[in-house]
């Protein structure tokens, strides 16, 4: 629900420390923008607003972190001297696909796992430097649209507001979501609310709030503190 736009921090003239310059304004917006293809395809999602403190940007003159570059270099191109820099989306993208297609779980029909009976909880916070919570957003709006219908009596998506790359950052990043599993599986108590926490200096709780099944979310009844899970209610937004 966050909609900041880079373009207020431009400078008024000139450059300083304390703002950004009108090319710094557009490599930020770029942060938050989905990758698209020349025919506007989208690639894949752009990160959400509150990931900014693990920006994975290199630092210059520091080699890129293999984790990005070994996967389209030796997967990819299976050239151990393939240089990164040289990548083009359009057609290095085909490539990624034709042969890294089995590393990648994208297949919305699993019309077998819940007629067995399975149960799928998704997790994801809003503040993941890596991979973007929207497209798990859009994983599962594609087993909903595969499958037809609503999805939710075995299957829901919880966003963690301020975590993470499955943990750390600004909000809750602890939960109990094992024993949310099994209520789900062996009572056939579907998890309306999942209380999360964030922990303070020798294990103190400074902080509850309520994970609310997407699309719902927590919202404020406008008493009590903030940082209690009990002053919230999971609605619609």
């Amino acid at each position: 629900m966050c909609n900041f736009d880079p373009q207020v921090l431009m400078c008024k003239a000139g450059d300083s420390p304390d703002c950004l310059t009108a090319p710094q304004v557009q490599t930020a917006k770029r942060a938050y923008a989905a990758i698209k293809t020349q025919t506007g395809e989208m690639v894949y999602p752009g990160s959400s607003p509150g990931f900014e403190s693990a920006y994975r940007n290199p630092t210059p003159g520091t080699p890129l972190n293999p984790l990005f570059a070994d996967t389209p270099r030796y997967v990819g191109h299976q050239d151990a001297n393939w240089d990164v820099m040289s990548f083009e989306l359009e057609t290095d993208l085909a490539l990624a696909m034709k042969n890294a297609s089995f590393i990648e779980s994208t297949d919305p029909d699993l019309a077998k796992f819940k007629a067995r009976g399975g149960k799928l909880l998704l997790y994801h916070g809003w503040a993941d430097p890596g991979p973007a919570p929207e497209n798990t957003i859009n994983y599962a709006s594609a087993v909903t649209k595969k499958l037809g219908g609503n999805q939710d009596n075995w299957m829901r998506v919880f966003l963690m507001p301020g975590m993470g790359h499955c943990g750390g950052g600004v909000g809750p990043d602890r939960s109990d979501f094992l024993t949310a599993m099994e209520n789900w599986r062996e009572k056939a108590i579907a998890p309306s609310s999942i209380v999360a926490s964030r922990a303070a200096a020798r294990g103190r709780t400074e902080m509850t709030r309520p994970l609310c099944p997407y699309p719902q979310v927590a919202k404020y009844s406008g008493n009590g503190s903030t940082d209690d899970a009990k002053n919230f209610t999971c609605a619609a937004r």
